[in-house]
């Protein structure tokens, strides 16, 4: 830690870092400024403990980074042995004549990362052999595509999907337009997640149903049985080219 403190101020005073920010800081602010009333203000935090059925007890960070190119992520921060905050790092560009993009653009991008730190856990705590089961046929159905989107296994597609229908059972859940939301289930679909609309279904009855599930990781096998059908349906449809 030491070596990479004294490498990041060797950094700051080389490059007169500074100097460079309070140049900028107006830009900075007017960041900032569009962030708290665009999203900010309306977006529901809380939604995600009480969803996933588990309290992280830490803060929930927002990182409006300016120097990351078209790159999002979510990671999260473990404090001691019951402490996690979970982020969201957004890579943000001013346009020409710096002008301020819109932020509702980027609301599904927030909505998205912080999930990872709620979803990630649900494909991890699994039972590692049905889990690596249905990954393994995932991977095989899909894998030229998700290529192409970074996406290298099954368990990291199934971590992204997992992601992306609770992103739009939040969607349902707040009453987002009903046209966005079908085109968002589509966009999903056209991405080769084929399984969404089950696993979004999968979801929805998972909510119905709290008395019996009191957080989304004891749903996980009924979770399993929702989309391994549709899943076993394509595998077997080219299997039948043998027979």
């Amino acid at each position: 830690m030491d070596s990479i403190l004294f490498y990041i101020n060797k950094f700051s005073k080389d490059t007169k870092f500074k100097k460079f920010f309070k140049n900028h800081k107006e830009a900075y602010d007017s960041v900032i400024t569009k962030w708290q009333s665009e999203v900010e203000e309306v977006f529901d935090y809380a939604w995600y403990s009480d969803f996933y059925g588990k309290d992280m007890k830490g803060k929930y960070h927002v990182v409006i980074a300016m120097s990351n190119g078209n790159n999002h992520y979510g990671p999260k921060l473990k404090i001691g042995d019951n402490i996690e905050e979970p982020y969201a790092i957004l890579g943000y560009a001013c346009g020409e004549n710096n002008e301020i993009p819109p932020f509702y653009w980027y609301k599904g991008l927030v909505l998205h990362e912080f999930n990872h730190s709620f979803a990630n856990s649900v494909v991890l705590n699994y039972d590692t052999m049905v889990w690596n089961a249905i990954c393994d046929k995932i991977f095989k159905l899909t894998f030229g595509s998700m290529r192409l989107q970074a996406y290298g296994n099954g368990g990291t597609i199934l971590d992204e999907s997992l992601v992306r229908a609770v992103s739009i059972i939040y969607m349902m859940d707040h009453n987002e337009d009903i046209e966005r939301i079908e085109n968002t289930i589509f966009y999903e679909v056209s991405l080769n997640y084929f399984w969404m609309p089950e696993l979004i279904n999968s979801l929805k009855y998972y909510m119905a149903n709290r008395d019996k599930y009191p957080d989304l990781q004891s749903f996980a096998p009924k979770l399993i049985e929702f989309i391994d059908p549709i899943i076993d349906m394509q595998m077997e449809r080219v299997n039948g080219c043998f027979k």
